[in-house]
């Protein structure tokens, strides 16, 4: 049996139960197919690229200023 609390309690604080819903959908969640290897893998190289780039963006920076005061 279900406590009755205030409406500001229910309000501020919530329900303490979670629905048959919400429990099933936080298992869907964590699927056992995900290969978090790879995942970490895959961000990895997408780290490496960008600090590959720094470079080649601070080259055409000023030339993105310039575009930038023409536009004003």
């Amino acid at each position: 049996m279900e406590e009755k609390k205030d409406p500001f309690t229910q309000l501020m604080f919530g329900s303490h139960r979670k629905s048959k819903e919400q429990e099933k959908q936080t298992k869907e969640d964590f699927s056992p197919g995900t290969d978090w290897n790879q995942l970490i893998n895959q961000i990895q190289e997408i780290a490496a690229s960008i600090q590959s780039l720094k470079p080649l963006i601070k080259e055409f920076s000023p030339l993105l200023d310039l575009f930038q005061k023409k536009n004003k």
